[in-house]
């Protein structure tokens, strides 16, 4: 996500306790939800018996949209556990978009010198810039890697059979999962250093 500037990615680890008789509408709703904001399921798996059942899901859902997404994930099932974490790779992308940028110029003079060299000179141009071409493609595949990353943030998450335990969505009480994710992205920013 770019925020003022900066690249961060971000990532979420939801955990949800499906009541008896809903697992499938749980783990059908995760993927409705996760699409309705625009994101993907990268990968799940999905193991049930007679009386249980178990989901894990990775999700790519835009960095923009996390947010909402978790707060709608979070209504779908009882949450057994909720968290976040962000990474600021805004110095690693700066660096790379740097010397891609030196990079490119070396490329284009050596093309430059190219044109007006015969001979040995020539050939030993030619074999300088498949050299720099190599670097430059390198560069932009990281770079490329990057903004993917920030751009997406992946959400780890884990469907269950029903917890007595959990904390029941819609809860009229003092403390709900929306309550939780907020909570968890305040810690957040005062760990990372950085607005999410």
């Amino acid at each position: 996500a770019e925020q003022q500037g900066r690249r961060v990615e971000r990532a979420a680890r939801l955990e949800l306790g499906a009541p008896e008789g809903r697992f499938q509408a749980v783990t059908d709703g995760v993927v409705r939800t996760t699409q309705r904001h625009d994101g993907f399921v990268a990968s799940s798996q999905i193991a049930r018996g007679a009386e249980a059942g178990t989901g894990t899901f990775v999700l790519r859902i835009p960095a923009a949209r996390l947010d909402a997404a978790m707060a709608d994930l979070s209504r779908l099932a009882s949450v057994r556990a909720i968290e976040g974490s962000t990474q600021d790779l805004t110095g690693q992308y700066d660096t790379t978009s740097r010397r891609l940028d030196d990079a490119r110029t070396q490329r284009r003079a050596i093309v430059a010198d190219l044109a007006t060299a015969t001979g040995a000179e020539a050939d030993r141009l030619r074999a300088r810039l498949r050299k720099a071409t190599a670097h430059v493609e390198r560069l932009e595949r990281q770079q490329a890697e990057l903004r993917r990353r920030t751009a997406y943030a992946t959400v780890d998450l884990t469907v269950f059979s029903a917890d007595r335990g959990a904390v029941v969505p819609g809860d009229e009480g003092p403390w709900t999962p929306g309550d939780a994710w907020r909570d968890a992205r305040r810690a957040l920013e005062v760990v990372a250093g950085v607005l999410i």
